[in-house]
């Protein structure tokens, strides 16, 4: 016998989401207001005209379901789209983790849709996080946890970390959904993360420094370059502006909150390499550069620039995903050595300065 708990039980906690879509099957969790995404992607729309979006605002990077129970079984079922069709090979595959106190116990590898479950849970009350796959739609159909178990909602007191970026923030390549680099920095670091990473879609949008500024932050972080250099959407005559004016709408409301503007990793074919706007990767960097030197001086103490190659640089070029084509994607272990060294620097950089954790919890 098992609990049956409905997917929209309010002692349930989507952590890391944005907006929760419901219907009487499912819950789905988003990571941009899902009633907004037409102002967010006014391109992009997804099968049965739900807005999906090209930065896949559907995807739950970085979301868990967390909740405390003595249960020794957490099952389901789930519904979760094929990965984007533009994604080269190797494919990704959905994933479920499931940590237990904030340690990682078991990771399910899953198909489309199907049902999943943890057995032979530790005896006694713990807290579940449910970690969702980071690189598919993802809906949930049913949870069940054994019968009689207790069900209490968990709540997350820890420093918010709001993080926008592109494929690599996303996790494209990660092993796990808890594995992708801003989650692995988060836990150990004592962060609560709030991914809005949005595949090929970080474009310096306006929409997302509106929904920045409006959401709680104690730490604000954006890696930028790499999506804007393979679509030209900005070029060097916008690019600095813009990246410019994006922090300056997230200042509105959080005006000495620490920001990481992070540039693009190192990757070897695109360096040196004009990309469609006329910047290669060390122009964009330059570019970053430039502006946030100009944010300082125009009064702003709490911007800092971080250059990507300090978190994957020619050294780990061994470390990439095995795509076909030009090498753009960390593999499973290069997000490991991109968390650790963003964690160095975040020690280093942020940590002295403000009322953060400062090593592993």
């Amino acid at each position: 016998m098992v609990q049956r708990i409905a997917p929209d039980d309010p002692r349930l906690t989507y952590e890391g989401s944005i907006s929760l879509l419901k219907t009487p099957q499912w819950v789905a969790p988003w990571r941009i207001p899902y009633q907004e995404a037409p102002l967010f992607f006014p391109n992009g729309y997804g099968k049965t005209g739900i807005p999906s979006g090209v930065g896949r605002a559907a995807m739950p990077s970085g979301v868990r379901i967390v909740l405390k129970s003595d249960t020794t079984l957490l099952a389901g079922t789930f519904e979760a789209d094929p990965p984007p069709s533009t994604l080269r090979e190797p494919a990704e595959i959905p994933r479920l983790d499931l940590s237990i106190n904030g340690i990682l116990w078991e990771t399910i590898e899953q198909g489309d849709t199907g049902s999943f479950q943890f057995l032979n849970l530790p005896a006694g009350e713990k807290t579940l996080a449910l970690w969702l796959p980071h690189y598919n739609q993802f809906r949930l159909c049913s949870l069940q946890i054994s019968d009689g178990a207790t069900l209490e909602p968990v709540h997350d007191t820890r420093p918010r970390w709001l993080i926008f970026g592109d494929s690599t923030t996303q996790g494209r390549g990660a092993a796990s959904p808890s594995q992708i680099w801003p989650a692995l920095f988060a836990r150990s670091c004592g962060f609560h993360l709030v991914s809005l990473a949005m595949g090929d879609g970080c474009h310096l949008q306006v929409m997302f420094a509106r929904l920045m500024r409006d959401l709680d932050a104690d730490l604000l972080t954006i890696c930028v370059g790499g999506n804007i250099y393979e679509r030209g959407s900005l070029n060097a005559y916008s690019f600095r502006s813009a990246l410019i004016g994006f922090i300056q709408i997230v200042r509105e409301k959080h005006p000495e909150t620490p920001f990481v503007v992070i540039s693009p990793i190192y990757t070897p074919s695109l360096e040196q390499r004009p990309g469609p706007g006329g910047l290669s990767f060390q122009g964009i960097r330059e570019e970053i550069q430039t502006a946030l030197a100009i944010l300082r001086e125009a009064g702003d103490r709490h911007v800092y620039y971080l250059d990507g190659r300090t978190l994957f640089g020619p050294e780990h070029v061994h470390l990439f995903l095995p795509e076909k084509g030009d090498l753009l994607h960390p593999g499973a272990e290069g997000y490991r050595a991109c968390a650790l060294n963003f964690e160095e620097w975040y020690c280093t950089h942020i940590a002295p300065f403000y009322a953060f954790p400062s090593r592993k919890v």
